[in-house]
């Protein structure tokens, strides 16, 4: 857990030197937490994640990567969002919240790598 605090104050970091909106680091913290505690709990050896960030004209993109077995979470059946706060069971929504708050997703494996890239649309606090 200490690595994920370590990867969300990059993020943090990253975000306010490229003068990102607090609405889009929200949505980019949220979803790399979620993203990397998916690999922590479920992926099953892997020994080694890591964090990108990039910025296009009207996009930021997201990169996390981790060593273990393929998994893309693009193809899981989600399962159904609660009708109000009180219906959400604690866990399992992950998913749900990154492809919500997320303005696009995608997956590939790659050199024996997991890749999750998730896109936020660009917003400065300018």
């Amino acid at each position: 857990m200490a690595e994920l605090e370590k990867a969300t104050a990059w993020v943090e970091e990253w975000a306010g030197a490229n003068k990102l909106g607090s609405s889009v680091l929200y949505a980019m913290r949220l979803c790399l937490e979620e993203a990397l505690a998916n690999v922590v709990m479920h992926g099953k050896g892997a020994s080694e994640m890591a964090v990108d960030a990039a910025i296009t004209a009207d996009m930021v993109v997201l990169t996390i990567s981790d060593d273990g077995p393929e998994f893309d979470p693009l193809t899981c059946a989600l399962p159904k969002m609660a009708g109000s706060l009180d219906d959400i069971d604690i866990g399992g929504q992950g998913l749900n919240l990154v492809q919500s708050f997320s303005s696009g997703q995608s997956y590939h494996r790659d050199q024996g790598r997991n890749r999750l890239e998730l896109l936020f649309i660009r917003a400065d606090d300018s």
